[in-house]
């Protein structure tokens, strides 16, 4: 086999592995900056009292 024809092939074989990694990558991030987020904010909530009252306009319902 030619030594072009060779690379090609393990350059080829390289992109297909790491491709799943690329093709991933930002989803992975968003899904866990949503996930920080969330967390974040619920566990805000969760430190403040409940009320058994219904929100009123003065709440900014």
């Amino acid at each position: 086999m030619s030594k072009n024809l060779q690379a090609a092939l393990q350059g080829a074989l390289a992109g297909i592995m790491e491709t799943p990694r690329g093709f991933f990558a930002p989803g992975i991030v968003f899904f866990r900056w949503a996930m920080g987020v969330t967390d974040s904010v619920l566990g805000e909530a969760a430190a403040q009292p409940e009320s058994k009252e219904p929100p009123t306009e003065a709440d900014g319902f």
